[in-house]
């Protein structure tokens, strides 16, 4: 994580008894007690944009080398097309001079 994404600290304004205070009021209700409860265990949410970008570059990474495979493969099935169509006008030609001798 790079300076630039952690976020900055303010001051915090509450001395420790009134924070103390704060948490006994929000303890006496139930409702907010588990309010309370459910913050503490909160966790800041995961960061996945960047894993996003990440499989998406090699989603790409991965699109660019079966595109080079494919156009090799393509380039060797032309060669092999201009091959076998010389060899096929070589067996015509030889199969009609051997009929005509």
């Amino acid at each position: 994580m790079t300076s630039s994404t952690v976020p900055q600290r303010n001051k915090f304004s509450m001395t420790r008894q009134q924070v103390i205070d704060d948490i006994e009021a929000v303890y006496r209700v139930e409702d907010q007690r588990s309010k309370l409860y459910w913050c503490l265990d909160e966790r800041p949410p995961r960061e996945t944009k960047f894993e996003r970008i990440e499989e998406f570059l090699k989603g790409t990474q991965d699109l660019e080398k079966s595109s080079n495979i494919l156009n090799n493969l393509k380039h060797e099935m032309e060669a092999l097309q201009k091959d076998i169509a010389s060899q096929i006008a070589t067996i015509r030609e030889t199969s009609a001079n051997a009929l005509r001798s």
